[in-house]
């Protein structure tokens, strides 16, 4: 099947973003132009799905800022100009976040919801295997855009709270005079689970295109999906699955650790490729390792030297980043060694210890030198949670994740943490319960949908 060029490709897209701010009426008084192509067959529908700069590159950045795995010195964090991005390091509570955090991900949402309308007029019969397959992506990357929203604009899942909690706008109608207001967080996090299942029963086992989703990247994200809402027995279930289908690693003695860039893009631990916006507090030269998270690895741990360089001045900076890019972006997809720390997680807190173990050996044997690692047994539920935990913050630095690891770890007092910034002889303070876990709704998006309730402070 032939693809459609590249400017028929813009001109669809075009056509879906005149509603992105949703409800504003200058936007609804738009004419598209007449030459705009609406899309229609399943080569439509592959053009819109594999456009990678829409679709993969533009996750929010904002929970990955105002994570604590490194710091800014005073004189890097005046340096930033943009006033939004230093309001977010610092936990500010009227933080009026870059507008891309949240149209963005609905962009990707719009589109998936424009490709499963155009499937709903396309016979299946004409191509079953890739009809299946563009259905799949589409439920997969709405699901996938919808979590990374919820992990930053509405506030920590609890199960006794959930139908009381704001949600996302569950834009799943493409139309241009869609009214958009807020789910509750049961029906947001109904809504994910609900087309990531389904994307599996659709997808293809494996894709050798690392931006398209596959059956195990939707199982990975169940997976993570079952921590965040506290279902173990569904983050056991779809990440055991996960990994019977696949279960390879790199073996980080094979990797040079004098590489600026020690990873390679699409590198073949990555199931699904996607990465966040940039932010000026992540880029490298300026962004420090949190000291006692560095200290943390052990001499024969290899991703001591493979993830972090020696600054001038005694600090670290991070260069482990599975993007195999040299930017101020996060990797925001989904890679091998999480879903082993998923399983193991999930085996112990369904009380299968040696299981758990077994899981977390098998990937840390990997990650330290040759003959250097000993096994760990587990016999404590509540020691081994704790392994768990503390080699998954170890592993999965600017992955996108701490942010959201942050919020349902909050939820145990013996995994809470108050997060602290010392900025310009001040310090700021975020504790466990904070509302602000869940960021302020970009002004311009709350003035133009005012039916879009504005998250409290």
């Amino acid at each position: 099947m032939n693809r459609i060029d590249i400017k028929t490709m813009q001109a669809l897209l075009a056509l879906l973003s005149i509603s992105l701010l949703f409800g504003c009426t200058k936007y609804l008084d738009v004419k598209p132009d007449q030459k705009m192509v609406v899309p229609s067959s399943l080569a439509d529908c592959v053009a819109l799905l594999d456009n990678r700069s829409e679709m993969n590159n533009a996750y929010p950045v904002i929970g990955e800022v105002g994570s604590d795995h490194y710091y800014l010195e005073d004189i890097n964090y005046n340096a930033i100009t943009q006033v939004g991005e230093k309001d977010v390091y610092r936990w500010d509570a009227n933080a009026n976040v870059n507008l891309n955090s949240w149209q963005a991900p609905y962009k990707v949402i719009q589109v998936a919801g424009q490709v499963l309308e155009v499937l709903e007029n396309i016979d299946r019969e004409e191509n079953q295997d890739e009809y299946d397959r563009i259905k799949g992506s589409a439920l997969f990357f709405r699901a996938f855009a919808f979590m990374q929203l919820a992990d930053v604009f509405t506030l920590p899942y609890n199960k006794d709270k959930v139908e009381n909690t704001s949600g996302l706008v569950l834009r799943n109608d493409p139309a241009v005079n869609y009214m958009s207001k807020r789910s509750n967080l049961k029906d947001t996090y109904a809504q994910i689970k609900a087309d990531l299942t389904e994307s599996v029963t659709l997808l293809p086992l494996h894709t050798t295109i690392k931006t398209r989703p596959s059956k195990v990247a939707a199982l990975a994200v169940l997976g993570r999906l079952g921590l965040v809402i506290g279902d173990y027995a569904l983050a056991e279930q779809t990440t055991k699955e996960a990994l019977s289908y696949t279960d390879e690693l790199i073996d980080y003695n094979g990797i040079n650790e004098s590489s600026a860039m020690p990873f390679a893009q699409f590198n073949k631990e990555v199931v699904f490729h996607a990465i966040t916006t940039s932010s000026p507090a992540l880029n490298a030269t300026v962004s420090k390792i949190d000291s006692e998270l560095y200290d943390s690895y052990e001499s024969n741990d290899l991703r001591k030297v493979l993830y972090f360089e020696n600054n001038a001045d005694g600090s670290h900076a991070f260069k482990g980043k599975y993007d195999g890019e040299q930017n101020s972006a996060s990797f925001a997809g989904i890679a091998m060694d999480e879903i082993y720390l998923s399983l193991s997680e999930a085996l112990v807190r369904n009380n299968k210890l040696a299981e758990g173990a077994e899981i977390l050996n098998r990937l840390l044997i990997q990650r330290w030198k040759t003959a250097q690692y000993t096994p760990i047994k587990f016999t404590d539920k509540s020691i081994a949670l704790g392994m768990v935990i503390k080699e998954r913050r170890k592993t999965l630095i600017l992955r996108n994740m701490t942010w959201m690891d942050l919020k349902r770890l909050n939820r145990e007092e013996i995994f809470a943490r108050t997060l602290v910034r010392h900025i310009n002889g001040s310090t700021y303070v975020l504790k466990p319960d904070d509302p602000r876990y869940a960021f302020l709704i970009p002004f311009t998006v709350i003035g133009t949908a005012p039916s879009i309730i504005q998250n409290a402070r």
